[in-house]
C-alpha cells in the first residue's frame, strides 16, 4: 500500500518505509461524491470513459480523499479518482 504525503525534504528510508515520487503526466480523473461503499459506480464510469476513448492506462491509480469522514456527512464525502494514462 502506498500513502501520499507531500513533503518538502527527502525522508530517510527505514525498514519498509521508502520515499518515492507520484505519477506525473496525463490522467483520466473522476470525482465521486458520496459514501465510500458506493464508489464502485464512479470507478465503472471512469473505466467506461477510458475504453470509449481508447486510452491506455499505466496501471497506476490514486484515490484522493478530499473530505474528512469525521466531520463530513457520508453523502457529502468527496473522493477524486485518478488513472494515469500512457
Amino acid at each position: 500500500m502506498e500513502f501520499g504525503i507531500p513533503v518538502n525534504l527527502a525522508v530517510a528510508e527505514k525498514d519498509d518505509i521508502i520515499m518515492s515520487h507520484t505519477f506525473e503526466g496525463k490522467a483520466a480523473v473522476a470525482t465521486h461524491k458520496g459514501a465510500y461503499k458506493e464508489i464502485e459506480t464512479t470507478y465503472t464510469e471512469l473505466m467506461d470513459y477510458v475504453k470509449e476513448n481508447s486510452l491506455e492506462l499505466t496501471g497506476v491509480y490514486y484515490d484522493y480523499y478530499i473530505s474528512n469522514p469525521e466531520d463530513t456527512p457520508e453523502n457529502e464525502l468527496i473522493t477524486q479518482i485518478v488513472f494515469a494514462i500512457k
